[in-house]
């Protein structure tokens, strides 16, 4: 009714036409956009109840293995000791490594420096030798799982 004249039904839907289809358009892109937002909001739940469940499956790991974790963490302790007391790997002082509670059968009986008994199973020589104690015994201790339980692998290690 632009010019004061009356459209029929037919012209009003020819006009209607284009603007019915471009709303149709931009109405089919909204509900592709929710159901793609639907999507990603359900794989991002997923993902989050995966590494919830993952965190779990972590802590109880870290509770079954505490004793044989605390071991590798003990030694890597040690190692970083050894290092801040000056120990070289090229050149080891013994010195140090003795201090610290290497195996001497002097001290041990002379001295009577029982210690050194328990605590020469925690030093290194090297950053090899540590990381491959320490990974050999988390690698040993999750298949030995099944016959010894990791506090009494512990035992057996030291």
């Amino acid at each position: 009714m632009a010019n004061g004249a009356i459209l029929t039904a037919e012209q009003e839907r020819k006009l209607r036409q284009p603007i019915d289809e471009y709303v149709g358009k931009i109405q089919a892109q909204i509900d592709a956009l929710r159901v793609d937002g639907s999507d990603k909001v359900q794989a991002l739940k997923t993902h989050i109840s995966l590494t919830k469940e993952d965190k779990k499956e972590l802590f109880r790991f870290a509770l079954i293995f505490w004793p044989i974790i605390a071991i590798a963490i003990i030694c890597i302790v040690m190692y970083i000791v050894e290092l801040a007391m000056r120990h070289n790997e090229t050149s080891p002082d013994s010195e140090i490594l003795y201090k610290l509670g290497a195996l001497d059968s002097y001290r041990i009986y002379e001295d009577q420096s029982w210690w050194h008994l328990l605590a020469y199973a925690f030093l290194h020589s090297s950053v090899r030798h540590l990381l491959g104690n320490v990974s050999s015994l988390l690698f040993i201790s999750y298949f030995m799982i099944i016959e010894v339980k990791p506090a009494w692998q512990a035992v057996i290690f030291l």
